[in-house]
């Protein structure tokens, strides 16, 4: 009997154990997406500004 609590005890903490984990990695996986998309987003709006000033400077230079 005392065997049987022994391992349904091992069994529970085993099982918190996995939905702690599977908990982390869930978190962890929506933080890197988020910070992902963040820096996915700063990119596109650099890329962006930087063709509208080059832009910019082609005509400026042009009219000069």
């Amino acid at each position: 009997l005392v065997t049987i609590i022994r391992l349904v005890f091992i069994f529970q903490l085993y099982f918190v154990f996995l939905k702690f984990l599977i908990t982390v990695r869930i978190t962890y996986e929506e933080l890197s997406i988020k910070f992902s998309s963040i820096l996915i987003g700063s990119k596109k709006s650099y890329r962006h500004f930087k063709n509208m000033f080059s832009e910019k400077l082609k005509i400026s230079v042009v009219y000069k």
